[in-house]
């Protein structure tokens, strides 16, 4: 009997190295077709990583998502195809392609823009063009009016890859009319300033998913009809970013973790420290038309002047005005969101949240606040910006709420 069994086993694993020996290849070559704007030579790092790997090792799936993360594509269809490779008489190998059809989306548009919320309202004009040069690098021009400020920014980044650094410029002017409030929404502060600000950073990825990176910028603002002083700043961070995704055919599902330190230096306030986290999990829930979303975050901030303390839409707390900070925040935030109408054009989305929030009042004193929120999305398949985002959200604590509406601009 075991005799039996030994000869069953041994002639079945004898199959199965036949089947594998039959169907796997050695990836020897992609192939790449509808690209109009971006350079070949953009996708190239990432896809020469899959050269002379053998065809059972990829994942197709995994390269869809990859590009599809790039968000500068509409569409995109990756299969494996068996190739005429050189013939060895010793070890009869068989060689494929990999096969990428890809369709771009609009890239390069006039972005107008408005939106209104419990706190603000305004509109402006921006020049996008999110793959910049066909090199996937994202330049952003133009500026705003909004109830409380003038403002108009440039920004330019390039993405890191495996064999180089990415980096980015940015730079602002603007004068705002601010008004800050405490927790309770209750007004407690107006200034005026006017100022500007550049920025440049460098970045390294250090594998697929991270990605370390350093920002070094200058900052000035002049007060008026206040007690304020002028003030020179100089901010320094150091970044680290974890980010893995993948593509359900409705949403792009996202883990990502990023840590953030930094020491400023103003002329009114002298060192400042300040460190931020964020955690945010999304899954499928039973089905890939919904998804969970998990968001975590935490703020701190040590000797700031105003100015440069956190605002509570900062760091993405909804259920709290915008017009409050704090130099301690946090936030945690569960959210079901589900796709409820989706076309070759667009995708329509509700979602449904509870939040709660704890920060460090005006007066020093902590508080908790909690509250569920709503929201409706639309997204745009064939352009790479969203195109409608309206969210509701109630302080149960504070017994107020907070909405916002935004047209052509992200949410």
């Amino acid at each position: 009997m075991k005799s039996l069994f030994t000869k069953k086993f041994i002639t079945a694993l004898s199959l199965s190295f036949l089947y594998t020996a039959a169907f796997a290849s050695t990836i020897t070559d992609y192939k790449i077709s509808g690209l109009k704007k971006t350079k070949p030579e953009t996708l190239k790092p990432y896809l020469d990583t899959f050269l002379n790997k053998d065809s059972e090792e990829i994942d197709l799936h995994e390269i869809e998502t990859t590009l599809r993360t790039y968000g500068i594509f509409s569409d995109i269809e990756v299969t494996l195809t068996e190739t005429e490779g050189d013939e060895n008489a010793e070890t009869d190998s068989k060689t494929s392609a990999l096969n990428i059809s890809l369709k771009e989306k609009i890239t390069l548009l006039p972005l107008p823009f408005a939106f209104y919320s419990s706190k603000n309202y305004g509109g402006g004009l921006f020049i996008l063009n999110s793959n910049a040069f066909g090199k996937k690098d994202v330049l952003a021009a133009g500026g705003m009016i909004l109830s409380d400020r003038i403002f108009g920014m440039f920004t330019y980044s390039h993405a890191p890859e495996s064999n180089s650094l990415g980096w980015s410029l940015f730079s602002s002017a603007g004068k705002t009319d601010h008004t800050i409030t405490d927790i309770s929404d209750k007004e407690l502060i107006k200034y005026y300033n006017t100022g500007f600000s550049f920025s440049g950073g460098i970045s390294e990825r250090l594998n697929s998913f991270c990605t370390l990176s350093q920002n070094i910028g200058y900052s000035y603002n002049n007060f008026s009809d206040c007690e304020y002083k002028d003030s020179h700043n100089i901010n320094t961070s150091v970044a680290f970013n974890a980010n893995f995704s993948d593509w359900n055919g409705y949403f792009l599902l996202t883990k990502s973790l990023n840590l953030r330190g930094g020491a400023d230096y103003s002329s009114v306030n002298d060192f400042s420290e300040n460190a931020s986290f964020s955690l945010t999990l999304q899954n499928n829930f039973f089905t890939p038309r919904i998804r969970s979303i998990i968001d975590l975050k935490t703020s701190y901030q040590h000797g700031v002047s105003i100015e440069n303390k956190n605002s509570a839409s900062d760091c993405g707390l909804k259920i709290i005005s915008g017009n409050f900070v704090s130099t301690e925040l946090a936030l945690a935030r569960l959210s079901l969101e589900g796709a409820v109408y989706k076309s070759s054009a667009i995708t329509m989305s509700l979602l449904g949240s509870y939040e709660a929030d704890f920060a460090k009042d005006y007066d020093d004193s902590a508080a908790i606040c909690h509250g569920p929120g709503f929201g409706f999305y639309v997204y745009l398949e064939k352009i790479a910006l969203p195109a409608l985002g309206f969210t509701y959200s109630y302080n149960v604590n504070k017994k107020y709420s907070t909405f916002n509406f935004s047209l052509g601009a992200s949410f």
